[in-house]
């Protein structure tokens, strides 16, 4: 008799979610916590859900999240860093940093984490200085996050 082991394996669904927002807000320095917005795309997978400023994990399996925001700093000698963090612990990851002028700066983070149902992702501000994020018109956002399920 042939066995059909891979029959019993339980399949994992790939997928992606695009999270945008194009409110206006104020991203605090030193741990303050980014307004994500809402889900505006997905596969089918349906793998992230929203809670105010946490992305939560529907379904284990391993990520890559990028996160890209764009507003001017609000201080002229400091730095914005945004951090990804799971379950409240920062992530290793390298973030894009931009010196603290009063231009309008991309700023963005990304980085490939094996998450389980139920782990809660943020995005934090790490640096010294706030972020003023204006509000902008459909179809443009200020704040774009992919996160896309490998396996």
């Amino acid at each position: 008799m042939a066995c059909n082991c891979c029959n019993n394996r339980r399949r994992s669904t790939p997928g992606y979610t695009l999270v945008e927002n194009s409110t206006a807000q104020t991203w605090a320095a030193t741990g303050g916590l980014l307004q994500p917005g809402f889900v505006l795309e997905h596969s089918s997978a349906d793998n992230i859900s929203i809670s105010g400023s946490s992305l939560s994990v529907e379904n284990t399996g391993t990520y890559y999240i990028d996160v890209k925001v764009t507003g001017t700093p609000a201080t002229a000698s400091a730095t914005v860093i945004p951090t990804i963090n799971i379950n409240g612990i920062p992530v290793a990851s390298d973030p894009r940093t931009g010196g603290a002028t009063p231009i309008v700066e991309e700023f963005g983070v990304r980085t490939i984490e094996f998450l389980k149902k139920g782990d809660i992702i943020t995005i934090s501000n790490t640096g010294a200085s706030a972020l003023t994020i204006t509000g902008v018109t459909s179809p443009g956002y200020n704040v774009s996050i992919v996160i896309e399920r490998f396996n």
